[in-house]
């Protein structure tokens, strides 16, 4: 069954600086910490539940009380001068140079409030009593070995304002496939962004010839002159950012191969 979604996106571009916003950079979760929490959970044997935050940057108040933006096409004003009309910016829309950042603050503080601290390592790391939990701008992991304490901080999550859903145990996270396995051991793949990576590179067709064996790490990619320039079949620079987080995330073997490319 397919769920069909729209947002109304404010025109970041438009905005200008010391006047819209100011700063924009809001920290993420590192994949260190990540898996560093999913082997806690393995070693441990804690419980786990992921947390997803419903239309996550409009549960935060905007930073400023100027934006404006048209009327969105297809909404009819009833009055004779409809182009007079625009509308005015309340919450932390998305598409706003800094909707990230303020809706990163708003949590902050929302989590501080509850009881949490923040990690000094990862800013997106949090400590309370024997839970931990890892964020990653509206997608997060809640781990601990006491269910009934992750359960408590979800009802205070709710208590303070914060409109999510939990949906269990962690088998998807951002992208990353996550399967139990019976021996305990937990298995990540990204079956997604690798089919990804072989389409823009047009591999996936049943003539493509493949390698069994690694490239030589001690061979050093160098630029070769007497090459025709390249055509722009695919985009070279989308596939190295691809290639990156797949290696940063759960393929660590092709990191030689995917830096000497890069």
């Amino acid at each position: 069954m397919y769920r069909w979604k729209a947002w109304l996106n404010l025109d970041g571009s438009k905005q200008i600086k010391g006047i819209h916003y100011w700063e924009t950079y809001a920290p993420v979760a590192s994949w260190p910490t990540i898996c560093m929490i999913l082997t806690m959970a393995i070693i441990k044997r804690w419980h786990t539940k992921q947390i997803d935050f419903v239309q996550a940057y409009t549960q935060a108040k905007i930073e400023t009380d100027n934006v404006y933006m048209k009327i969105p096409k297809g909404f009819e004003i009833q009055s004779t001068k409809p182009d007079e009309y625009i509308l005015k910016i309340d919450c932390n829309i998305y598409g706003g140079k800094a909707a990230g950042r303020v809706w990163n603050k708003h949590l902050v503080n929302k989590l501080t409030e509850i009881g949490f601290k923040q990690s000094k390592i990862d800013h997106c790391l949090f400590y309370r009593g024997q839970a931990v939990y890892v964020l990653y701008t509206d997608d997060s992991i809640l781990a601990g070995p006491d269910e009934a304490e992750l359960d408590d901080i979800v009802q205070d999550m709710r208590k303070v304002g914060l409109k999510l859903s939990v949906d269990g145990d962690v088998l998807d996270f951002l992208g990353v496939k996550i399967s139990h396995n019976c021996d305990g051991m937990i298995h990540l793949t990204q079956p997604q962004i690798i089919d990804s990576i072989l389409r823009d590179l047009h591999l996936m067709s049943n003539n493509v010839k493949t390698q069994q064996m690694h490239a030589a790490v001690t061979t050093i990619l160098r630029r070769h002159l007497n090459s025709e320039a390249f055509d722009e079949h695919f985009s070279y620079r989308s596939v190295i950012g691809k290639l990156n987080f797949l290696e940063k995330s759960t393929r660590p073997d092709i990191s030689c191969a995917t830096h000497q490319c890069a």
